[in-house]
């Protein structure tokens, strides 16, 4: 039917199919430019449907609200109060400098703090706390696990019972069990706070008598002092002790060590270690300077000799020069000269001139071959002394070896001897002074506040409690309300009347207790108000319903005959039937109502008529011949009615007889529209039955009243062919299409009643 019908927008909106190309283009193009703004609203739709969620279930939230905050009062005024006495300690620094073996490590101070912290809270001094003030005995400190505690102990013990498991009574197990509850009772009321980085610390202790509360923090301290002064005193002992010890290992050590470094230079022969006056090390610095000249002056010959090898003519070093070969070099100068005075005079082929250079020609070459000689004697005496100053280097080398090595073996042995020097006086000074601070040892904790005794309690706050107990309430409230939304399968709006259902929607009539009245509306019947304020939203809402179901039934032909139903009871269908009945109709339409519902029958009520007259388990049964017989005429124009009649004992069977098509076919002949008020779909066959004879059928549905499982089961039941569409009846007004104030926009109040 979906496919053959228009679909209708909303609940007041009728849409005609559309039959021009060009219309369809522009609303298209209409559609994708809203499709931003849709999905812009989606936040404020979500956010919209919380709060109609919230308003919805005001009442369940606020009287969760309300109980949660008189329960919170109840408990404030019922629970005793406590007083906290608290006072105030200084944790300086522990001096354990005597003890740092390098006076540059110190403990850390901020690890002391945390740890004296960490004793405050130990089990141990609360032990010693309730054996002196005997807390055993206090009343507050019995039966500390509570109610709670006590009735589980109960039905624990109740089971075993009944199991028959008897448990084994250990009296001194019992003894250490109670015991540890008081202490567990203490330290709970027991509290310690430090003050940002400095170095004090609040102790408080919580109890329902304030002066309990201040002697119990009074002696807690003082254990507290008393334990910490008597460890100071007791690791001072304890560090004498060890420093002696340890003074006389290192003094053994000493000697030990003293005597290593005596036994290791006399064995050696050594005089001393020092630079100065050690003839090891002269000795071997004169050996490398003589095989380091020698070295040179042998470089200095086999370079000469070779430069002469290769033809290359130089003046003999000085160290080899002789006598003769000096006065050779002299008559060869003398030569020289005297050939060059006799070459101006004469021509170098003049006899004379010929054996003077040839003279000369002979000396050079003999003065050559002395030179040679000479050089080769010079450098095999070089080498031969260079190879006995090596020997004498290697020996002092050797030498000067040895004796770095026994020299850092002595210096090792005086470092030793050094170090525990050193070790021994500072244990020295150590032991004195820790002598010195045994005996003048106090404590490094003081009582800057003592125990104040207080004079108001700090709980209950009662106020607070209240105020916590009704957010807590509130937030429950909320939560629960929309755990029940959530799990609420009913339809709640048209939204979910067009998701949920396989079927047109033709609108939705407001709830009157809910709608907001402009006109003030004198005491009448529900069904006959639209009748009545034909200028009133309900009265144009059930108008545009009907035009929805015409253009609905145009293929079809005319609206001719309706059936009015719904999945279960009290749904408001026959609120809908009679008030659909009374609008459609005036002096040109003629409309009949017939009240089908054979078992719990209504029209009569409405009209103020009697329920034994004939009606149309009458004219059915055969009782009544003529329809004419059993047909009511209104008070409205244009109405008529057939009620109910008597009872039958089998209304199935008259509704399914030929007189029951025959009724309809008069029907259709004498009025314009018939209507027929039939019973739900759900456990009754009558609906169905009739809604084969009709020209459709409108199922009414009411807002937040039926699952939608159920209402799928009775649309299943039904000729699908039939179904015109559905209504929502009773819905928000502030949610739905007449909220927001929408006929405040429109509607204005005109005070119009209708006479008759």
């Amino acid at each position: 039917m979906e496919d053959e019908h228009p679909r209708l927008v909303d609940n007041a909106e009728i849409v005609a199919p559309v039959r021009t190309s060009h219309l369809s283009r522009r609303s298209c193009s209409y559609r994708e430019a809203r499709r931003p703004e849709k999905s812009s609203t989606l936040s404020i739709e979500l956010a919209m449907r919380y709060l109609r969620i919230i308003f919805k279930r005001k009442r369940e939230i606020l009287l969760i609200f309300a109980v949660a905050v008189v329960a919170s009062g109840i408990y404030a005024l019922l629970v005793p109060p406590t007083f906290r006495s608290f006072a105030t300690l200084d944790i300086e620094g522990e001096n354990k400098k005597a003890l740092n073996l390098d006076t540059t490590l110190q403990i850390a101070d901020r690890d002391y703090f945390t740890t004296q912290i960490a004793i405050l809270k130990n089990r141990a001094l609360v032990q010693k706390l309730t054996e002196r003030m005997n807390l055993a005995a206090h009343k507050e400190f019995q039966d500390e696990g509570g109610f709670v505690s006590t009735l589980v102990h109960n039905i624990w013990s109740s089971l075993r019972s009944i199991i028959g498991i008897k448990a084994k009574f250990d009296p001194e197990l019992e003894s250490l069990r109670q015991e540890d509850r008081l202490i567990n009772a203490v330290m709970t009321k027991i509290s310690v706070e430090s003050h940002g980085k400095g170095r004090l610390v609040s102790v408080s202790m919580d109890s329902e008598d304030p002066r309990l509360a201040t002697e119990i923090l009074h002696n807690f301290i003082n254990i507290f002092l008393e334990y910490n002064l008597g460890r100071r005193r007791s690791e001072s002992l304890e560090s004498t002790t060890w420093l002696k010890k340890e003074l006389q290992a290192v003094g053994r050590e000493v000697e030990r060590s003293r005597g290593d470094l005596i036994a290791f230079t006399n064995k050696h022969g050594i005089v001393t270690m020092q630079k100065e006056g050690n003839h090891v090390l002269t000795q071997f610095n004169v050996a490398a300077d003589g095989l380091l000249k020698s070295k040179e002056s042998r470089f200095k010959l086999e370079s000469f000799q070779h430069q002469r090898s290769i033809g290359e003519t130089q003046a003999v070093p000085g160290s080899v020069n002789v006598e003769h070969l000096v006065k050779l070099k002299e008559n060869l100068s003398l030569l020289e000269s005297e050939y060059a005075q006799m070459t101006t005079v004469y021509s170098p082929s003049y006899p004379k001139a010929l054996a003077m250079r040839r003279r000369i020609e002979e000396l050079r070459r003999k003065i050559a071959e002395i030179e040679s000689a000479t050089i080769s004697v010079a450098v095999e005496a070089a080498k031969h002394e260079e190879v006995l100053l090596r020997q004498d280097f290697e020996k002092a080398k050797k030498a000067a070896m040895d004796q770095n090595s026994l020299g850092i073996q002595y210096a090792t042995l005086q470092k030793e001897v050094d170090t525990n020097e050193r070790v021994y006086q500072m244990f020295l000074q150590k032991a004195k002074e820790m002598e010195v601070m045994a005996g003048v040892t106090g404590n490094n904790i003081s009582l800057i506040l003592p125990p104040v005794m207080p004079m108001d309690p700090i709980k209950p706050k009662k106020l607070l409690y209240v105020m916590v107990g009704g957010a807590l309430g509130l937030f429950v409230g909320i939560l629960g309300a929309f755990v029940r939304e959530y799990r609420d399968e009913s339809i709640k709006s048209m939204q979910d009347l067009k998701n949920f259902l396989s079927i047109p929607t033709l609108g939705a009539v407001p709830d009157l207790k809910r709608l907001r009245q402009w006109n003030p509306v004198p005491a009448c019947t529900p069904e006959l108000r639209a009748y009545q304020q034909p200028r009133s939203p309900l009265h144009d809402t059930l108008r545009n319903i009907y035009a929805s179901i015409a253009f609905s039934l145009l293929p079809q032909g005319s609206v001719r005959t309706l059936v009015f139903t719904s999945a279960e009871p009290e749904e408001g269908k026959t609120f809908l039937a009679v008030s659909m009945a009374t609008v459609i109709c005036d002096h040109d339409v003629k409309v009949l109502i017939v009240d089908c519902d054979l078992r719990r029958p209504k029209i009569h009520h409405v009209f103020k008529m009697d329920s034994k007259i004939p009606g149309l388990t009458s004219f059915l049964s055969g009782t009544t011949a003529k329809l004419n017989d059993v047909v009511r005429p209104t008070r409205v124009p244009g109405l008529d009615v057939i009620t109910s009649g008597p009872m039958h004992e089998n209304p199935v069977a008259i509704l399914q007889s030929p007189r029951m098509k025959d009724l309809l076919e008069d029907c259709n002949r004498k009025y314009d529209i018939v209507i027929l008020d039939c019973p739900p779909v759900i456990g009754f066959a009558d609906s169905r039955i009739l809604a084969a004879s009709t020209d459709g059928v409108i199922f009414v549905v009411r807002e937040s009243y039926v699952s939608r499982r159920i209402l799928n089961e009775a649309l299943d039941s039904l000729p699908q062919a039939n179904v015109v569409g559905a209504i929502l009846n009773m819905s928000d007004p502030k949610y739905g299409p007449y909220g927001n104030g929408w006929y405040n926009k429109y509607y204005t109040p005109v005070q119009y009643w209708r006479s008759d």
